[in-house]
């Protein structure tokens, strides 16, 4: 591992000259830009590169163009008194982690998708995870000719995680002309604010966390909740749902199959809608007008019950960079344990276990953890069988029962299939939901035999 500082200049990327020590990062290498503006294109980006963008006197940029973030790769963005971006021109794919990190308390627009050159729309693809705990950080857009206006068809599509955990208040705002469409969940923890001012397409899912991850109350706010198409799980008596610019005459309360749909009408005409995952009845929603924001009055939505439904929990990743294998859990605790004390432990976005299944899920099923105390690494099974053999022949295998989570035993509509792979050269097993990554495990690791198809995970939560 060789760690690489930008020298402060505008330029390439791909220019080894502009590096110090000189050369292009490579797969391993930690790459630091302390200023200047970086451009980057196509396969500039080797695999497995931790970068840093740190903001310094002036705006410090990471710029890409029709490059993708690989599933090993992390991007992390430092802002502080000025701006530090990561850009996005043209389609910019993310399969591993963007994290924000900040220092003050005003917002700054860390993921900018641009125009490209003549004004033609960009997207930004999150396969992955997007991660802006404890940070005030904007999603935007940015026009290719200065003065003018964004492309309104440039986009966030966020297939996989973006992500707001406590520590601190924080907001996230979607602005500029840029939508948000795609499969993924935006997780907001006890005490943030979500707020999006620009359209939300239905695949999207807005997880109120439970209290356990923080403290205080989680707003979502909405600055054009006639194109909001998302719908809220999660949503406590604690939280509140804001509604700016919204004039409307009556509401309406509609129950299908543990969803709940608040419909407002001005004048008989439907104005907006908003789905609520759970079951509520008139007795249970309120609404309030109170306050003004950007010059419009605000209607705030609260609830005086949970969520009836149980609130599932995410399987996290880590690849072990000293023995090159993974770690999994859903326990947040011990997440956020391994996150402070486990530098050897590098997140990782996997194709499965985006959520587990409810406890209530009749399809689901447990997954064992066991402690492998030769190699300090995890053995996972769904088979009861195969865990009653383990806790019978193999004392160097710990069993860890509060550490299994559900996944589930048939294939159902939004799942992938894990794959299960023995390493033939430590001993240890390694767990893969991405087709592609099996696919190149298939072709390329001899040292990797496959064991087939281990359980069934969501990949995405599929409303009822």
């Amino acid at each position: 591992m060789t760690s690489r500082t930008w020298n402060g200049s505008n330029g390439a990327y791909s220019n080894a000259a502009d590096w110090l020590p000189v050369g292009v990062p490579v797969s391993g290498d930690v790459a630091t830009i302390n200023s200047g503006t970086v451009t980057a294109t196509g396969t500039d980006l080797a695999p497995n590169v931790l970068t840093n963008v740190n903001s310094s006197t002036s705006q410090t940029e990471l710029i890409l163009t029709n490059a993708t973030i690989g599933s090993g790769d992390q991007i992390t963005v430092r802002a502080g008194g000025t701006n530090a971006a990561l850009g996005a021109v043209g389609t910019v794919t993310n399969t591993g982690l963007v994290s924000l990190t900040q220092s003050g308390a005003s917002g700054n627009p860390f993921l900018v998708v641009q125009d490209q050159p003549g004004g033609g729309a960009s997207s930004f693809i999150n396969n992955g995870m997007i991660d802006l705990s404890n940070s005030i950080g904007l999603l935007t857009a940015n026009p290719s000719t200065p003065g003018t206006q964004a492309n309104e068809n440039d986009q966030i599509v966020n297939n996989g995680i973006i992500e707001l955990l406590p520590s601190t208040t924080s907001q996230l705002g979607f602005v500029n002309l840029l939508s948000v469409t795609g499969t993924g969940s935006l997780r907001v923890g006890a005490g943030y604010r979500l707020e999006f001012n620009r359209a939300v397409g239905s695949g999207q899912t807005v997880f109120f966390e439970p209290r356990s991850t923080g403290s205080g109350a989680s707003t979502l706010q909405l600055d054009n909740p006639g194109a909001f198409a998302a719908t809220v799980a999660g949503f406590t008596a604690s939280d509140s749902i804001q509604m700016t610019s919204l004039p409307f005459t009556s509401t309406s309360l509609v129950n299908n199959n543990g969803l709940t749909t608040l419909t407002f009408s001005s004048n008989g005409a439907k104005v907006a809608s908003i789905n609520l995952r759970g079951t509520y009845t008139t007795n249970d929603v309120s609404f309030s007008t109170s306050g003004i924001v950007n010059g419009a009055e605000v209607t705030t939505i609260n609830t005086s019950v949970p969520d009836s439904t149980t609130e599932p929990t995410g399987v996290y990743r880590w690849f072990d960079t000293l023995f090159g294998t993974h770690f999994f859990t859903s326990d947040p605790g011990e997440r956020a344990t391994v996150n402070a004390t486990r530098p050897d432990l590098k997140a990782e976005v996997n194709d499965f276990g985006t959520v587990n299944p409810a406890a209530n899920d009749p399809n689901s099923e447990v997954v064992f953890r066991f402690f492998d105390t030769i190699h300090g690494t995890h053995f996972f099974t769904a088979s009861e069988s195969e865990k009653n053999a383990i806790l019978g022949a193999r004392p160097d295998l710990t069993f860890e029962p509060s550490s299994s989570f559900l996944e589930h035993a048939v294939q159902l509509p939004g799942d992938v299939p894990v794959y299960r792979f023995f390493d033939s050269k430590f001993g240890t097993h390694f767990y893969t939901g991405d087709e592609g990554e099996r696919s190149t495990i298939l072709a390329s690791r001899p040292d990797l035999v496959p064991e087939g198809i281990g359980f069934y995970a969501p990949s995405q939560i599929v409303p009822t």
